[in-house]
């Protein structure tokens, strides 16, 4: 799969959408648009790290509180959603404000979904 691609088709689908990355154990793809700085390398692979191990310990109470579907963090200057697609792979959209939360997350996980058909 292109994961650019996939990249650049999940920032079009808002405005508020300003960077996607798909995540393993490295920035598998990744579209950053145009106003906004293109991520360091070295800070790419402390992103696909920390993700890793934020998923992964979030992951551990599945069994008591079923899949995890997202998660978001709220920066000063830019917010994160992260959606676990499986045990090796990771979506992270990075949003400005103002957006709609259900309706990116909607739209995110119907485009993931066509993707990385389960």
């Amino acid at each position: 799969m292109k994961y650019d691609q996939l990249c650049a088709e999940l920032a079009g689908l808002e405005e508020s959408i300003v960077a996607t990355f798909v995540l393993s154990d490295k920035v598998a793809g990744m579209h950053v648009k145009m106003n906004v700085p293109k991520i360091k390398e070295e800070d790419a692979q402390l992103l696909a790290d920390q993700t890793a191990t934020v998923i992964g310990i979030t992951r551990t109470n599945e069994r008591l509180f079923g899949k995890v579907g997202f998660l978001l963090v709220h920066h000063e200057f830019v917010d994160g959603i992260f959606f676990p697609v499986d045990d090796d792979i990771t979506v992270l959209i990075g949003l400005v404000q103002p957006y709609d939360q259900a309706k990116v997350v909607e739209k995110v996980c119907k485009k993931i979904g066509s993707a990385f058909p389960q």
